[in-house]
């Protein structure tokens, strides 16, 4: 049981309805000031000290007094912990629609660019199809896969 004691909330998707969201204040002695996670798939062990250094560099980034300096190493701080995260994290090779399929290029990191999203992830390019699987699991899709015979263009950035 991991348990967090907090003067501000915001809420999102109340009743499931998309609307802006809504900060609240709260005091410490309030009932509804303590939010309880239960933690289902990693130990309080693996899970407290990520937390621990995401709330340091939010402290630190987000301090008054923090000049710039501090905020850039704050964020290139938070990169290097989300690049080392990413790191971790291998191709699905079940999602594979063939078995027969054999990869043309090594699996690399890339980056999905929609107009308003960027997505990083892993690409595959196979003999016959090209897989996208993100690192966040934010779209229905655990993995976008195209036909090479369906991709019209490719464009150079």
């Amino acid at each position: 049981m991991f348990v967090v004691l907090t003067k501000e909330a915001i809420e999102m998707k109340e009743n499931a309805v998309d609307a802006p969201y809504r900060i609240r204040r709260l005091s410490l002695d309030q009932v509804d000031s303590e939010f309880r996670f239960s933690l289902s798939y990693v130990g309080l062990d693996q899970f407290l000290p990520r937390v621990l250094a995401l709330h340091e560099l939010e402290h630190l980034a987000s301090s008054a007094s923090a000049s710039y300096k501090q905020r850039d190493e704050a964020k290139a701080k938070l990169k290097q912990m989300i690049r080392a995260r990413e790191a971790k994290i291998t191709f699905d090779s079940t999602w594979l629609t063939d078995l027969r399929e054999r990869s043309v290029l090594p699996v690399m990191r890339a980056d999905m660019i929609t107009p308003l999203l960027e997505e990083p992830g892993l690409v595959n390019l196979t003999d016959q199809r090209i897989y996208f699987q993100p690192f966040s699991q934010v779209s229905n899709e655990r993995m976008l896969i195209h036909k090479l015979s369906k991709i019209q263009y490719v464009f150079r950035r």
